[in-house]
């Protein structure tokens, strides 16, 4: 069980980021609205899901659900560089997380 929640939980977690913002793309440009806009999505979307995995799959929120909800961001600032750019990293980053904490939390 604990790796299939790891599984649904990213995989929730980059549904509803390529929904709504589509998939990853090349960020060459210096439109700082667009960066703020996927920071905001996925900001949103990474509380949405630790939430779902609080109530649906037994995700303890206050240990596990905050390390998600407060390193998703920096961790996806600090892997920018290596995975070539903000853009791409807002998807990545924190659907490692919620692999990561889902399948060994439980």
């Amino acid at each position: 069980m604990e790796i299939k929640r790891g599984l649904i939980l990213a995989g929730i977690y980059l549904l509803l980021m390529i929904i709504t913002s589509g998939l990853p793309y090349n960020d060459n440009f210096n439109d700082v609205f667009i960066w703020f806009v996927f920071v905001i999505n996925s900001i949103i979307f990474t509380i949405v899901t630790v939430l779902i995995g609080w109530k649906f799959f037994g995700l303890d929120f206050l240990p596990w659900g905050l390390i998600i909800i407060l390193l998703s961001l920096p961790l996806s600032l600090i892997l920018s560089p290596i995975a070539g750019g903000l853009i791409n990293t807002v998807y990545v980053a924190p659907a490692l997380l919620f692999f990561l904490i889902g399948t060994l939390e439980g």
